[in-house]
Order: C-alpha cells, then sequence, then structure tokens
C-alpha cells in the first residue's frame, strides 16, 4: 500500500537571469519588479521590489500570493534596457517541490 504526501500551497518565486548578447551572466545588474499604475494607488508593498544579481547573473524575488508582475532591467543611469512580465501563481505542490518562474533579461 503506497502513502501520498499532502500537497501544500507554496508561495512563487521569480528567478530573473540577467545575460549579455553572448548568454554570459552579469553581475550587479540592478533589476526591479512593479505593477501596472503603480503609481495610481495602493499597493502591497512586498509586489514593489528590486534586487542585484549575485556573480552568475541570477536575482531572485519571492511573493506570498499570485502576482502579475513587469520586471524591469536597469542601467547605472537608471535607463530601462530590457523587460518583461509574468503571472506568477500560487501553486499546490508535495514535499520540498519549489515553485520557481524563470525569465531572461540581456543587456544590450
Amino acid at each position: 500500500m503506497g502513502t501520498t504526501g499532502c500537497k501544500k500551497e507554496k508561495s512563487p518565486q521569480v528567478r530573473v537571469a540577467v545575460v549579455d548578447d553572448q548568454n554570459n551572466g552579469i553581475e550587479n545588474a540592478l533589476v526591479k519588479t512593479s505593477v501596472k499604475g503603480a503609481g495610481d494607488g495602493i499597493l502591497n508593498a512586498r509586489v514593489l521590489q528590486e534586487g542585484k544579481t549575485d556573480r552568475f547573473g541570477n536575482v531572485t524575488f519571492e511573493f506570498e500570493s499570485t502576482v502579475l508582475i513587469d520586471i524591469g532591467l536597469f542601467d547605472n543611469l537608471g535607463n530601462l534596457v530590457d523587460s518583461t512580465s509574468v503571472l506568477a501563481e500560487v501553486k499546490r505542490k508535495q514535499g520540498r517541490s519549489e515553485n520557481i518562474y524563470r525569465k531572461k533579461l540581456v543587456f544590450r
């Protein structure tokens, strides 16, 4: 008789890889998350996040609930270099399985 594990809700993580034109990871790149209409109302502060990439060009953002976010890559002057959007949903997963959404931005 087999046993099945209990499925639990897993909050979403969004892992962003920042690369150059040759697909090499870029360290210390500034990445920010936002949502449409962010300036028009009250938002959960945890939706608006920013971080710098690690030595491999990756940065990870964690959210408590399902979010539709815009992700922007910025240069040292604050100019938008590349962007994308993602719907990161809470999912029911078993055991230690992760709920990670992966996106790639290119620094040109």
